[in-house]
C-alpha cells in the first residue's frame, strides 16, 4: 500500500471522527455562532445536540457514521443558509428539528440488534386524536364489544382518547410512554401487508410508518393519509373469538399545530 492510500485512509479516519455540531465560543466569528455563544437558550441545544450526536457514533456501522457525518454537514448548511441574518428564534428552529431527528436515529440504534447501518430519521410528534374506525370490510357493522376488545388486544386507545408522541417516544395517556422507534417500509415488504393492501384498498407501494421497541417488531403500522391524518392498522374480529376478522383502521387526526409524521415529504407512493 503505497504512503498516499494510507494517508487517505488516515484522513478518511479523521473526518469520520469530527463532529461538526457544537459552535467553538472561543473562536464565535460568524455572526450565527456569536449568536449561539450569547444566546443561553441556543448555547443550551448546541451543547445537547452535540453531546447527543457524539453518544450516537459508537452505535453505528462505519457506513453509517460516514452518513451521520455528512447528515450533520447538510444540516449545518441548511442552518447557516435558513437563518443567514443570524436570527435567534431562526436558529432555535433549526436546533430543534435536528435534536428531533437525532433522537429519532438514537431510539433506532437502541431498538436494532446490532450496530445500526440506516440513520434515516423517522418518527411521530405532537397530539393526536382518535376520531373514528375506518372498518370497509366490515361494512359498518362493528360490535362494539368486539371493538373494545380487539382495540385492548392491539393495544390501541379507543376513539376520543388522544395520543401523544415524540422522537423515540409513544405515549397513551394516562398510561406511562413507552420506547418506540419507527421505519417506513412500502406495505409491500411488511409481514401482514397483503391483508392490510386488500382490506383497506392501498398498494404494495403505499409507505407506513412500522414501530420497533427493543429488538422485536411492535404491532403498531401508521399509514400517513393525504389529509394529514393516520391509519393505525390493526385486526378487528366479531363477538365471537376469533371469527369474522379483518383488518381495520384508527384515524389520527392531528390536535396540535406540531402533529407530523418526519420525514413530512414522503413518495407519494404513500396516498394510494
Amino acid at each position: 500500500m503505497t504512503k498516499s492510500s494510507f494517508r487517505n485512509i488516515a484522513a478518511s479516519i479523521l473526518a469520520l471522527a469530527t463532529v461538526t455540531a457544537a459552535a467553538d465560543c472561543t473562536k464565535a466569528i460568524t455572526p450565527i455562532d456569536k449568536t449561539v455563544c450569547q444566546t443561553p437558550e441556543l448555547t443550551k441545544l448546541d451543547a445537547d445536540l452535540n453531546h447527543l450526536y457524539t453518544a450516537l457514533r459508537p452505535q453505528l456501522t462505519i457506513g453509517a457514521k460516514a452518513r451521520l457525518l455528512t447528515q450533520q454537514r447538510t444540516w449545518l448548511a441548511l442552518r447557516d443558509k435558513t437563518c443567514a441574518t443570524a436570527d435567534a428564534a431562526c436558529l432555535q428552529h433549526q436546533y430543534a428539528d435536528r435534536l428531533d431527528q437525532l433522537e429519532a436515529i438514537n431510539a433506532s440504534a437502541k431498538a436494532a440488534d446490532d450496530k445500526l447501518d440506516d440513520v434515516t430519521p423517522v418518527y411521530l410528534k405532537g397530539s393526536w386524536k382518535v376520531t373514528a374506525i375506518h372498518d370497509p370490510a366490515g361494512r359498518g357493522h362493528t360490535n362494539p364489544t368486539a371493538l373494545k376488545q380487539s382495540l385492548e388486544d392491539e393495544e390501541l386507545s379507543p376513539p376520543g382518547s388522544t395520543v401523544v408522541a415524540a422522537p423515540g417516544e409513544l405515549c397513551f395517556p394516562p398510561d406511562p410512554c413507552g420506547d418506540m422507534a419507527w421505519d417506513f417500509p412500502p406495505l409491500g415488504k411488511v409481514a401482514s401487508g397483503s391483508a392490510i393492501i386488500e382490506q383497506l384498498g392501498l398498494t404494495p407501494a403505499t409507505r407506513a410508518l412500522r414501530g420497533s421497541s427493543g429488538t422485536i417488531n411492535s404491532h403498531y403500522l401508521l399509514i400517513p393519509r393525504p389529509d394529514g391524518s393516520l391509519w393505525a392498522a390493526f385486526i378487528l374480529c366479531g363477538p365471537a373469538v376469533g371469527q369474522d376478522c379483518r383488518t381495520a383502521a384508527e384515524v389520527w387526526t392531528p390536535a396540535t399545530p406540531d402533529a407530523r409524521v418526519f420525514p413530512t415529504h414522503f413518495p407519494s407512493a404513500t396516498y394510494k
